[in-house]
């Protein structure tokens, strides 16, 4: 009797064994996306020169900042820009100026002339007030402020005995849009179009009346050489 022959079942019907091993992962450089890494002739250092050309030119300086409109300086006949630029600029003045200490205010009670001692800031565009220097510390809200934009004093300086008696006084006045409810008062004055305010302030020395005046001044004239909104000087509203 004739044993049968045994074939493995792979090679009975051919089939190929496939490799267990982990497929390799293709380079990088294997992508049909990927590029050789060029330089410039010059080398990877080198910095190219760019191939755009001016076809104007304006200078803005603190004389034109209230301008809307300038015209272009160098404009070929042939050039693809017109000879005028129009620009809507927001300018305003920030930093270089601080101090910090207590003034003595005076208000309008009822009629009757009344001051009080605040803490007090001056910045660069601002005076604000609080009731102790904590208060600033702690980021409260002040109790008032004086926009210096708003300030229509030419210079601060200790004013004359006949404004006040108080000693080491000093002056700022305000303007702003009138209201229904204004009227002529100790320290309100009232024009038509605007309303002036008066803001007297008390130093508690001469050195510390003449350091705020000096600071105060700074600030004023920051303000106005770069805040085309900032007002006018005018020292006879008063």
């Amino acid at each position: 009797m004739t044993q049968k022959e045994f074939l493995p079942h792979e090679t009975k019907y051919h089939i190929k064994k496939e490799s267990k091993g982990v497929t390799p992962k293709k380079l990088k450089s294997d992508s049909k996306f990927s590029r050789a890494v060029q330089h410039s002739p010059a080398g990877p250092d080198a910095v190219r020169t760019t191939n755009f050309g001016i076809c104007g030119s304006v200078a803005i300086d603190i004389t034109t900042l209230g301008r809307s409109h300038w015209n272009l300086d160098g404009v070929r006949s042939m050039s693809p820009v017109e000879g005028s630029l129009t620009l809507k600029i927001h300018c305003n003045a920030e930093g270089g100026v601080e101090e910090r200490g207590f003034l003595t205010l005076f208000h309008d009670v009822s009629g009757l002339g009344a001051w009080h001692r605040r803490w007090c800031k001056l910045s660069a565009t601002h005076i604000s007030f609080w009731m102790y220097p904590e208060d600033e510390a702690e980021d409260k809200v002040p109790i008032d402020q004086i926009a210096l934009r708003h300030c229509v004093t030419t210079r601060v300086c200790p004013v004359a005995r006949d404004v006040s008696a108080r000693a080491n006084t000093i002056l700022l006045v305000t303007t702003r849009q009138p209201l229904s409810t204004d009227k002529v008062s100790l320290i309100t004055s009232c024009h038509g179009d605007y309303t002036a305010i008066r803001h007297l302030m008390s130093a508690d020395t001469r050195e510390e009346r003449d350091l705020w005046c000096g600071q105060m001044n700074r600030a004023l004239a920051n303000l106005r050489a770069w805040d085309p909104q900032a007002h006018s000087p005018d020292d006879t509203l008063f």
